[in-house]
């Protein structure tokens, strides 16, 4: 299997085993740890923590597709509580937990989290901060935990390798978003604020800029034979099978 066919056969597999845990109702219910209310207050301090006690603004920069108005209110509220790195060490915590939970009777993991690492550990980190924060925390001995730590790193470096994709593309973030799956629910989700535009004159543009993505992401599994690439994509769907 080439790099880009493995990008496009991993990518569902990746954005669900890496994003789960973000909006479950046992990771909300770890915010009170550290002296937030459940909600996206802890969702953005935990998901940004590794940049640091920074300002909203360099949230904002790799928070790319969501409004940078939320991003200020709800990171500079959780900051007045809580200190970023513990949070995204409380935030993996929960992602680990997470794995644990539902991909404990998952056969494979060992070689898939194998391919992964290289994977991970090989990837650029230019104009992917979060991706290279996340990369650098400790991970899991367990098989499970480390599958959806490792699939937390991925996700957020496709995402970065599609920030560059859709800038290059003339898109803004939030035209992307509506020419995307998700519409303006997602515009809405993301903290934005209607009205907005008709996403009709974007919505070629958004397929290049997908395109674009996949080949700038294509060179992160260049590290990784045909065999390897073939194998992570079967054992990535695997995983994805027993969670469906």
């Amino acid at each position: 299997m080439d790099s880009i066919n493995c990008v496009r056969a991993v990518q569902q597999p990746v954005n669900k085993l890496g994003s789960a845990f973000m909006m479950d109702g046992g990771t909300f219910a770890r915010a009170p740890e550290l002296g937030l209310e459940p909600g996206l207050g802890f969702y953005v301090i935990g998901r940004f923590g590794t940049l640091g006690r920074v300002h909203h603004d360099v949230v904002a920069s790799s928070a790319a597709f969501f409004s940078p108005a939320a991003v200020a209110g709800y990171w500079d509220d959780a900051l007045e509580k809580a200190e970023p790195l513990a949070a995204a060490a409380l935030f993996l915590e929960c992602a680990q937990a997470w794995g644990r939970t539902h991909l404990a009777s998952v056969d494979g993991l060992d070689q898939l989290n194998e391919l992964a690492t290289k994977a991970v550990d090989a990837a650029a980190p230019t104009a992917a901060s979060l991706f290279a924060g996340i990369r650098a925390l400790p991970r899991a001995a367990d098989a499970p935990a480390l599958t959806v730590q490792l699939s937390f790193a991925l996700r957020e470096l496709r995402m970065a390798r599609h920030v560059v994709a859709v800038l290059a593309e003339g898109l803004s973030p939030l035209e992307a978003i509506l020419s995307g799956g998700g519409g303006e629910g997602n515009a809405k989700l993301f903290g934005w604020e209607a009205p907005f535009p008709e996403p009709g004159a974007f919505v070629a543009r958004r397929r290049e800029a997908e395109q674009h993505t996949d080949e700038l992401h294509a060179s992160d599994f260049a590290v990784l034979t045909d065999g390897e690439r073939a194998d992570l994509a079967a054992g990535f769907a695997r995983v994805f099978a027993a969670l469906s």
